[in-house]
């Protein structure tokens, strides 16, 4: 099993026991600050025509992609103990052959889990990038600390992110190869997700 997701269990287990409203707090990566400052201007809207492109479909040139992406999308509401929010941006650099990719996840009030990876780009196709992750770091929700998880990645993970482009929106999704155990699926994984540029963050 993913060893950031046995500490995420681990967490939440620990909260419960001990009666505590949720898992100790982990500070949220700047990325995802600069994100939760305005999420109403990373919340696709409804009729986005983006929305009934599968990620992966070739619209614009691919490399017009350079630069960094937000998206906030949330399930249920602020007072409901089961909303999800879902927060990442990316930060994509052709020229340098690099991703940078930050997650976060938030589930009520039991669950707080950070994911940041420094991906290799290691080929582009049409509507695809494939990525090699060089650095993983993630949360550990006993602590509240970010560790580094590089190492228990034996080879690393690899992943192709489909990626369609319309102007200052991109849609986006991870995907890792069937039946590649060096590859679990994280939270983010899987999911289209429709992304509206943003400034870097430093």
């Amino acid at each position: 099993m993913n060893a950031r997701l046995v500490l995420t269990l681990v967490g939440a287990v620990a909260a419960l026991l001990a009666g505590c409203p949720g898992v100790t707090p982990t500070p949220t990566p700047d990325e995802i600050d600069a994100i939760l400052a305005d999420p109403a201007r990373f919340t696709p809207a409804s009729d986005d025509s983006l929305s009934s492109v599968a990620a992966g479909t070739l619209l614009e040139d691919i490399t017009g992609a350079a630069g960094c992406w937000g998206v906030y999308s949330a399930t249920g509401t602020a007072e409901d103990i089961r909303q999800t929010e879902l927060i990442e941006y990316l930060d994509i650099d052709f020229d340098a052959g690099r991703v940078r990719r930050v997650a976060h996840q938030r589930a009520g009030s039991l669950l707080q889990d950070s994911l940041v990876q420094e991906l290799e780009i290691t080929g582009i196709g049409a509507g695809r990038i494939d990525v090699t992750a060089t650095s993983i770091m993630a949360n550990n929700p006993l602590t509240g600390a970010f560790e580094d998880f590089t190492a228990s990645y034996d080879p690393p993970p690899v992943y192709v992110l489909h990626l369609s482009r319309e102007g200052d929106r991109i849609k986006t999704r991870f995907e890792t190869p069937p039946g590649d155990p060096s590859t679990p699926a994280g939270f983010v994984d899987g999911i289209e997700l429709i992304h509206q540029r943003m400034d870097c963050v430093q």
